[in-house]
């Protein structure tokens, strides 16, 4: 999959776990190939990525391009819908 250098909310899914870790980005390209090196060298930044290995194919990327406000305000609809499902890697952004 080609990813454009645009704005956009990204879903990464763990397909063997079924963990989901969610963002946005100015630029969803260089952010999801951030999160893949992070990944595939153990070195990601969350430690719950880091614990499932480091195997880039085991999960997939869902991207939507849109405006990063957009963007944001899908981040915090997530953010509040997986605030306490144990599915999600992301940390909720404190206001």
């Amino acid at each position: 999959m080609r990813l454009k250098q645009e704005a956009g909310f990204y879903t990464l899914v763990h397909k063997p776990t079924g963990k989901v870790y969610f963002g946005y980005s100015a630029n969803v390209c260089r952010r999801v190939y951030h999160h893949a090196h992070g990944v595939r060298n153990g070195v990601h930044s969350n430690p719950i990525m880091r614990r499932l290995g480091r195997n880039w194919r085991e999960y997939k990327v869902v991207v939507t391009y849109m405006s990063l406000e957009e963007a944001q305000a899908w981040a915090l609809k997530y953010n509040t819908l997986f605030r306490e499902s144990d599915q999600c890697m992301s940390k909720p952004k404190r206001s």
